[in-house]
């Protein structure tokens, strides 16, 4: 997986030619920027990602006549939903085509509703997080946030989050 700053399919192209089989597209805080990462991660006609892909072909042991169907078929295209207006639109958005996953940044949430991103357990950020959820469970696509430790985990997975993302090794080491 490699996250591109942002979801111009030009970055996504670049990081899928070498192999990526996943992107991760940031500020999808509109239903046209969320769109605009489908559309990155897919060839024609199901999208709109640009041919070039040797060094992927060469990855994956695929030849070029059975890459692009294969790469379709196999790309994760995972959008970040970390402002207040994404939230808002979220249920549009997860509706869009090959959208694979929802990720709630929840700093960047946090930042985005109250000015802090120390906020995350306040209800409002706690709703906002359970609203993407909800949009997640009503269109069968998983929704992952950060966590911190197991413990935590485990506690999202009780809430139905499926995907998490782990400390930094930086913050392992300091411990």
């Amino acid at each position: 997986l490699v996250r591109v700053p942002w979801q111009e399919a030009w970055m996504a192209k670049r990081v899928m030619d070498v192999g990526s089989l996943g992107v991760i597209f940031p500020f999808c805080s509109t239903v046209e920027r969320a769109k605009q990462a489908s559309r990155a991660c897919r060839y024609p006609p199901l999208g709109c990602r640009g041919c070039g892909p040797t060094l992927a072909q060469l990855a994956w042991g695929l030849d070029e006549s059975k890459y692009y169907d294969w790469a379709n078929q196999n790309m994760l295209c995972i959008v970040i939903i970390e402002e207040e207006s994404a939230v808002k639109v979220v249920d549009e958005i997860a509706q869009i085509p090959h959208i694979d996953l929802l990720f709630i940044g929840t700093s960047d949430l946090s930042f985005s509703m109250t000015g802090d991103k120390r906020n995350v357990q306040t209800p409002a950020v706690q709703a906002a997080m359970a609203k993407v959820l909800a949009a997640g469970k009503k269109n069968k696509i998983p929704v992952g946030c950060p966590a911190g430790s197991a413990e935590q985990i485990k506690s999202l997975v009780g809430q139905g989050f499926r995907f998490f993302q782990a400390q930094p090794e930086i913050k392992f080491l300091q411990q």
